[in-house]
């Protein structure tokens, strides 16, 4: 998850893997297609603000970087390649929404104002739509979200909603079922059609504590007549108590088992 969040490198990866469903056998070949979306920006650029300017600044700045990746054709690119290799599984990693909400009971170029407005869409949606159809949302875990962050832009107040998920996707003529992780006992924070591991980066921000989560997530699949489990994961591989965001270090909250 390069650029996205620093610190967290050193605690997970993806990874995202295909294996035998119970008692079936493999098929002879499956094509699968894994991509990290991202956002454009690292969420760190705001939470280590200091104080209140420099958080609305980094935050705006942010914004503004992420129109400039131009989501929308690279949300197009990447279906463009789905659709000419057609692979059976597309795994997507930090798949984000963005969404803005204006002041009620303010006038002026908020949300609409032309250097940020770009940045707001939901990045499954534009993928789901430049693939016409052709594949489906088999499952999804949201990782993390924060509801509402306060700021300002134009002297307008707004505020910003973001949503951070992985999800698989899977052709249309792919029989894809999610995998019940609580049914099988090994999910203690269950998460959409996933899983959210026990260990959280709790962050301390001007906007009050932020939660970061990771999570996996699975799917039972049928290709050529044969059985498969693929699955998707920020798999944890290092094992230290802490980790250093922001400027600050923190330790890392055990939530459940």
């Amino acid at each position: 998850m390069k650029k996205y969040f620093c610190a967290l490198i050193f605690l997970v990866s993806h990874s995202f893997f295909v294996y035998p469903a119970a008692g079936a056998n493999i098929a002879p070949s499956i094509k699968i297609m894994t991509q990290n979306q991202y956002i454009g920006f690292a969420i760190e650029r705001f939470l280590a603000a200091s104080d209140p300017a420099s958080f609305n600044a980094a935050l705006v700045a942010a914004l503004q970087i992420a129109v400039a990746t131009k989501t929308a054709d690279r949300m197009q690119a990447l279906a463009n390649e789905i659709t000419k290799e057609q692979p059976a599984i597309v795994a997507l990693q930090e798949v984000v929404q963005l969404q803005c909400i204006d002041s009620v009971h303010t006038s002026g170029v908020g949300c609409s104002d032309p250097s940020i407005a770009a940045a707001f869409s939901d990045h499954l949606q534009l993928t789901l739509d430049d693939l016409h159809g052709t594949y489906v949302e088999a499952a999804q875990v949201v990782n993390f979200s924060f509801p509402a962050i306060p700021f300002v832009i134009n002297g307008v107040p707004a505020q910003l909603s973001f949503v951070d998920r992985d999800v698989i996707l899977a052709r249309e003529d792919v029989d894809a079922t999610p995998v019940n992780f609580q049914s099988l006992g090994v999910c203690s924070k269950p998460s959409a059609d996933g899983c959210n591991y026990s260990s959280v980066l709790v962050v301390m921000t001007l906007v009050g504590t932020i939660d970061i989560e990771r999570g996996f997530v699975a799917i039972d699949t049928t290709i050529d007549g044969k059985g498969n489990r693929a699955a998707s994961n920020l798999a944890k591989h290092h094992a230290a108590g802490s980790v250093r965001c922001c400027g600050r270090r923190y330790e890392l909250q055990s939530q459940g088992s």
